[in-house]
């Protein structure tokens, strides 16, 4: 048995139109119980809250943490890698006149050239790819319209300043 743990988070919302987030924290057993239990216990979880408060439930998501020691990653960071550092790669959008940007962290040094991303790394490639894919399984989407992703925008070197809201240890 495989046990998962997962965050289910309720976002309230009173009279005022004040919002506040209600964390519920649980273990998911991957082997036995498919995405479509787990979407069918939060809904039960959902309406139970709903009963108990005079608020109203405006957003209900859940998120899962991974055990990343079963993945192929790297297992420490690169040295002089910085998380302001990033890679914003801005993808128009499927039949919108919009556009959705992914910001990666840290991005790696050699996979710029000048201020620009190289898109043509294969590693860069692979990861536009994944994101544009279609499957079954998965799709990337912007997250308010749903629209998919279509070709790249733009793929630039941005700095964001972290380091205030990020924790050292």
């Amino acid at each position: 048995m495989t046990l998962q743990l997962v965050t289910f988070q309720m976002t309230i919302q009173d009279a005022d139109g004040e919002r506040f987030s209600m964390p519920l924290y649980g273990l998911f057993n991957d082997e036995v119980a498919t995405l479509a239990n787990l979407i069918a216990y939060v809904t039960t979880l959902a309406e139970d809250v709903d009963t108990i408060t005079d608020g109203q439930i405006v957003k209900v998501s859940f998120s899962m943490a991974l055990d990343t020691g079963e993945m192929t990653l790297k297992g420490a960071p690169v040295a002089n890698s910085e998380i302001e550092r990033t890679g914003l790669i801005s993808f128009n959008l499927e039949a919108s006149p919009y556009s959705f940007a992914i910001d990666v962290p840290a991005f790696a040094v050699s996979k710029f050239t000048g201020n620009a991303i190289d898109t043509d790394d294969v590693d860069v490639a692979a990861l536009i790819s994944q994101l544009q894919a279609v499957s079954s399984t998965f799709q990337a989407v912007e997250p308010v319209s749903g629209k998919a992703f279509a070709e790249v925008r733009s793929a630039r070197k941005t700095f964001r300043k972290h380091r205030g809201s990020t924790k050292r240890s």
